[in-house]
């Protein structure tokens, strides 16, 4: 019975991860379950775009994880990052093709000290990452 509960507390908070989602390229206005992702990217810098790193996850625990703790954080504010600050952001790639972005800065995002404990409990080694690579706030 607790189990049936957890699948469908984990599945309400999916459908509402999914309607605060911002920057989905072709999914923004449909839900979408944990075990639809393929892969989660995160990418991390401080002090500038050309020091950023990236981590890469298939794994559906870590996935389902990882969802889990967004949902609680909530979405990420908009605004632009000032100059050096920390940011931290995911590109989710669904079984679909498409891809959703999510973009946590320093300066407009309250929970980003959640979200740094997101990319610590990412089991890849971080490798670096080209600017071209990550994910850009839309204006």
């Amino acid at each position: 019975m607790k189990t049936g509960r957890k699948i469908a507390g984990l599945f309400c908070c999916l459908i509402v991860f999914a309607a605060v989602l911002c920057g989905c390229e072709e999914k923004n206005d449909m839900a979408f379950q944990a075990e639809q992702i393929e892969t989660i990217e995160v990418y991390r810098y401080a002090g500038g775009p050309a020091a950023a790193e990236k981590k890469l996850t298939e794994d559906q625990n870590e996935i389902r994880n990882i969802c889990e703790q967004l949902l609680s954080i909530g979405s990420p504010k908009s605004g632009e990052a000032l100059a050096g600050a920390e940011v931290i952001s995911f590109r989710l790639h669904l079984d679909d093709g498409s891809a959703c972005e999510l973009i946590y800065a320093e300066n407009t995002s309250q929970g980003l000290k959640e979200v740094r404990k997101i990319w610590d409990a990412v089991s890849s080694e971080a490798v670096s990452a080209e600017m071209e690579e990550l994910p850009i706030l839309e204006r």
